[in-house]
């Protein structure tokens, strides 16, 4: 008897196991009965669906060309250009289980089939109907191919299905048959679709990659040895809900009102290791990337019997499939992903982290930004594919290695050209400043870099201020395998060295042999008077944003409120519309033919004036490094002078007289970690990247959507550096909803959970560094950190228990905020000063002030506030 289907029964019928997947398991507490499938148990589904990153394509651009999802292979691995399959390897497939299922229009039959392919395996549910499909769209391509080559005298003039040229279809499976009948019919199928992929033109046909559910992201790691599963992909309907998107009404899509105002689209899904993705099957370009998290759920609609609702801090995503066989399949993949493959990214960790503890992770430690910068330089120099920088500021003009011999070589910008011109994708992820408090100016940096090649994308973030907060880390990830996290930002002001010089120019420089002082400080003040005197008096606010006096006050009038409507720290996050996107698209290609107008009129330069000026600057260069190690704006004092950047200016201008004033030396301390843990970084970034795509540029083909990299065979580089550990690493982070996109109610303080942790487990003494001390004891509405807290609590412990505890605290003499204390320009830092004053000895939420009523402050107390300074003088 055949197999066959009813009231969620199966009954007899061809079967034949595969690798211990039971598609057809029964579970009385999880039976459902489909169009084309059949019951099928959670427990039983061992669809292992992993992520295998192509480490050349970690970036999925729209392959050119096609009309389906189809890529184009740059890996060297026996694929042709722009082929999915590799040309050396068959294409095995066998019919492991027959399903039958009554309907309206009778018994139907669906073939459970087990594809293999150059060591991938992957299983498909197809049916009679999507057979029968496929070989109509193939016959019809391998006529119009013939065709062609009759045409071009390439061909005989034999029919098409003569002499084996195109396989006949068996003839369907009668609904009576016998098990020996549908054992039959099992061999003839395979043998059937056997041939037909044995030509490569028909398997690399839309229809058979639609068929096999395969794309140019299905076998990444080339050709495998063992055989491993590949990951689960599938074109199904995407749910795109006017009711949320178009009329900006919140919409839980389980509702009457959204089932009949919304509609389907179909897409691409990819489920993998450690996120996954739906992309446009008629482009192949990524339409969302979704990385695994604690927060993701997957659940089904009441309204939608053939729906799942995947819930994503980023985006809700409804899919639909054909039957509920199939979508309790992909329902059970899902599970399987977030239980078993991507378990370190879906359970709580440690401290709150979101990845885990990782062991034997290599890490190096930097002190000042020489050592620092000077790593940064080389590890970018060794990019081949990615290069993740993160920061506060980045300044472009910035030079990494000093002193300055090589010219340009080594100053950031010309590293990142140089780079992007190799093929290196670069993406750069900056703070967006309040232009009427901050002077560093993120948009000329974004104008310069992405001005210097296509390869360099740059986004700033948020669009709105949010007080109090920012984007405050400093991170440069190379290939997803070597990563920089720490507190130097490749900015201006941010080089030095243990000297810590006052001045450019010093009896060390001189002993060091590095040119004469003298001369070099006597031109510059010479340089810089001429150009004061030729720029007009400004004001100081105009002079520090580089903008309008009025424009300047109303911005900074207005800050506060647009802060307010941001809601601090959680502002609402609203994808832009591709209405919007449109329009802004538009009037910036606008803007940009006028103004690329005006300069071919106005302000053309020949090429001969601009190889004088190029050389002119050159020699200025080379004049300028001969005698100094910061150059033109990167000798700053951010005490005396708030930095200003303006849209457009010379970096070897002098903000500062060199002669009267002196610089601001920087102490900070940075690492870098190997393998896994720059894995952990790198997928932080990536979900920071992906969020502000979203919610900026969702429809920009411009910024792309990133994808995390793969963690197993991840290998370290050959030659590690000398001083390089091998640690316990785990990578903490400071964020929530505006800044990486979290869920509103979700916000990651991991940070603060280490901090903690580290002061209650130690034993003798606590050492720390920092720019600002502010952190109060007990309940306050302003500050909400426990750091002190967890300090008062160990120096309590100690103090009860009699033992011998050190707290060692070193601050600057001054934050770096420019202003006097005592006048109006200095309330940013009276502000900062009274926070430290009040963490440290002042009212009742003080350190010093709950030791002194435990009877703790006597001289048995062993607490150190240490402040930092040098001195130098001017040799001028």
């Amino acid at each position: 008897m055949p197999a066959t289907l009813q009231n969620g029964e199966v009954n007899g019928g061809f079967d034949r196991s595969i690798n211990q997947l039971d598609i057809a398991a029964l579970d009385s507490t999880n039976q459902v009965e489909g169009a084309v499938g059949a019951p099928i148990n959670e427990s039983s589904v061992e669809i292992i669906s992993q992520c295998y990153i192509n480490p050349a394509c970690d970036v999925v651009e729209s392959p050119p060309g096609r009309d389906e999802v189809r890529g184009r292979s740059d890996l060297g691995d026996g694929r042709v250009p722009d082929a999915v399959f590799f040309e050396d390897a068959d294409i095995a497939l066998r019919i492991t289980k027959l399903l039958w299922t009554s309907g309206p229009l009778g018994d139907s039959v669906t073939y459970t089939i087990e594809v293999n392919h150059a060591g991938y395996s992957w299983v498909i549910l197809r049916n009679y109907q999507r057979i029968h499909a496929l070989h109509i769209n193939l016959y019809f391509f391998d006529a119009s191919m013939r065709l062609k080559n009759r045409v071009q005298g390439d061909l005989k003039t034999e029919p098409i299905n003569a002499n084996g040229f195109f396989p006949v279809m068996p003839k369907r499976c009668p609904p009576d048959a016998t098990v020996e009948m549908e054992t039959e019919h099992a061999y003839v199928m395979e043998d059937y679709l056997t041939k037909m992929f044995e030509d490569h033109a028909r398997r690399e046909h839309v229809a058979s990659l639609r068929f096999l559910e395969v794309s140019d992201m299905s076998f990444p790691l080339g050709p495998q040895t063992v055989e491993r599963m590949k990951d689960s992909e599938m074109v199904v309907q995407k749910l795109s809900c006017n009711l949320h998107e178009v009329c900006l009404v919140p919409c839980n899509h389980d509702n009457a009102a959204c089932k009949l105002f919304s509609q389907w689209k179909e897409r691409w899904v990819v489920i993998q290791e450690t996120c996954y993705i739906y992309r446009h099957t008629k482009t192949g370009l990524i339409a969302g990337v979704f990385l695994h998290d604690q927060h993701m759920k997957v659940e089904q609609l009441l309204t939608r019997d053939t729906s799942l609702l995947i819930k994503h801090a980023l985006k809700d995503l409804i899919i639909n499939f054909p039957n509920k066989f199939e979508m309790e399949l992909w329902r059970c993949q899902m599970k399987n992903a977030m239980e078993k493959v991507a378990v370190d990214f879906t359970v709580p960790h440690e401290r709150g982290s979101f990845v885990p503890i990782r062991n034997g992770v290599h890490a190096r430690f930097f002190i000042n930004g020489k050592a620092y910068m000077e790593a940064v330089a080389d590890a970018l120099e060794s990019a081949v594919k990615q290069i993740f920088i993160g920061g506060w500021w980045v300044s472009p003009d910035v030079f990494l290695k000093r002193p300055i011999t090589e010219g340009l070589r080594w100053r950031l910008d010309q590293i990142l050209k140089r780079k992007a011109e190799a093929g290196v994708q670069i993406f750069i992820l900056m703070y967006k400043e309040s232009r009427a408090v901050l002077g560093i100016n993120s948009f000329y940096t974004k104008r310069k870099l992405t001005r210097l090649h296509p390869n360099i994308h740059v986004q700033r973030h948020p669009d709105k201020n949010v007080l109090l907060w920012s984007h405050h880390e400093k991170t440069v990830i190379i290939d997803q395998k070597l990563a920089f996290v720490g507190g130097i930002d490749l900015c201006y002001g941010r080089w030095d060295d243990h000297h810590y010089r006052l001045c450019d120019v010093t009896d060390q420089m001189l002993e060091e042999g590095l040119g004469d002082a003298g001369a070099a400080v006597e031109k510059y003040g010479e340089d810089l008077n001429l150009r004061y005197a030729r720029k007009p008096k400004l004001t100081s606010a105009i002079r520090r944003t580089g903008m309008g006096k009025r424009a300047a006050i109303k911005n900074t009038v207005a800050a506060p409120w647009r802060g307010l409507r941001a809601k601090m720290n959680v502002p609402k996050f609203r994808p832009r519309s591709r209405f919007n996107y449109k329009m802004r698209r538009a009037q910036k290609s606008c803007i940009e033919k006028i103004g690329g107008t005006f300069r071919k009129l106005f302000h053309t330069k020949s090429k001969e004036e601009k190889r004088a000026i190029h050389e002119d600057r050159m020699e200025e260069l080379s004049m300028l490094a001969k005698e100094c190690l910061w150059i033109g704006k990167d000798y700053v004092n951010e005490v005396k002078y708030a930095f200003s950047q303006p849209d457009s200016g010379d970096p070897y201008e002098d903000l500062l007289d060199r002669k009267k004033t002196p610089r601001l030396p920087w102490h900070d301390a940075s690492a870098c970690v190997w393998g896994v843990g720059a894995r952990d970084t790198a997928r932080h970034f990536i979900q920071k990247w992906n969020a502000c795509k979203f919610q900026k540029f969702r429809f920009d083909e411009d910024h792309q959507f990133l994808m995390p990299g793969l963690y197993e065979g991840l290998e370290l580089p050959a030659f590690l550096p000398d001083d390089a550990a091998s640690c316990r690493v785990q990578v903490l982070r400071s964020t929530c909803a505006w800044s990486s996109g979290l869920l509103p109610d979700v916000v990651d303080h991991s940070i603060q959970e280490g901090y903690i942790d580290l002061i209650r487990n130690s034993k003798h003494f606590v050492y720390m560094e920092s720019q600002f001390f502010i952190t109060l004891i007990g309940s306050h509405k302003t500050v909400k950190n426990r750091v002190g807290e967890a300090l008062f609590r160990r120096i309590e412990r100690a103090f009860r228990a009699n033992e011998t505890f050190r707290l060692y605290i070193v601050l600057p003499l001054q934050p770096a905020i420019a202003g006097a204390y005592g006048t109006r320009a200095g309330a940013a830092v009276q502000a900062v000063t009274h926070w430290i004053y009040q963490s440290i000895s002042q009212g009742k939420h003080s350190l010093l002030g709950n030791l002194r009523q435990i009877g703790a402050c006597g001289d048995e107390l062993s607490l150190a506030w240490i402040h930092v300074f040098t001195f130098s003088r001017f040799n001028a």
